[in-house]
C-alpha cells in the first residue's frame, strides 16, 4: 500500500513538474516574439543635433541610439549601415560613411579646361 502511495505521489510530481516546464517555454516563446531588428544600409541626412537621420526627400525620420557615431558628420549626407526598428522608427548604427555622391565631381563641365 506504502508503495503505491509512493508511485502515485511520484507520478504527480513528474506531471505537475513537466506542466511548470511547459508554462515557462511558453513564457519565453512569447517575449522573444518582438520582430527581429535587420541590418540595412540606409541613405540620409544626420540632423543638427546628431540624434536624427532624415532619409533622402525628407520621408521618414530616423531617432539614432547610439548618436556619439555621428558625432563627425552633424549635417552631412551619409550612407549609414545599421540595425532598423521599423515599428518605432530607431536606427543602432554599426557604420557611417560619408555619401560619395554628393561633392564636387571631376568629370563635370567645370572642371573641364
Amino acid at each position: 500500500m506504502a508503495k503505491r502511495l509512493a508511485v502515485t505521489l511520484g507520478a504527480v510530481l513528474l506531471v505537475a513538474m513537466s506542466a511548470a516546464a511547459r508554462q515557462v517555454k511558453q513564457q519565453r516563446t512569447a517575449d522573444s516574439s518582438q520582430p527581429a531588428k535587420k541590418i540595412v544600409t540606409i541613405s540620409g541626412l544626420v540632423g543638427a543635433d546628431g540624434k536624427t537621420v532624415t532619409t533622402d526627400g525628407g520621408k521618414i525620420v530616423w531617432a539614432v541610439t547610439n548618436p556619439e557615431a555621428l558625432l563627425d558628420s552633424v549635417g552631412e549626407q551619409v550612407m549609414i549601415r545599421a540595425r532598423v526598428d521599423a515599428q518605432t522608427h530607431e536606427l543602432q548604427i554599426n557604420t557611417v560613411r560619408i555619401d560619395p555622391t554628393v561633392g564636387a565631381r571631376l568629370h563635370d563641365a567645370a572642371f573641364r579646361r
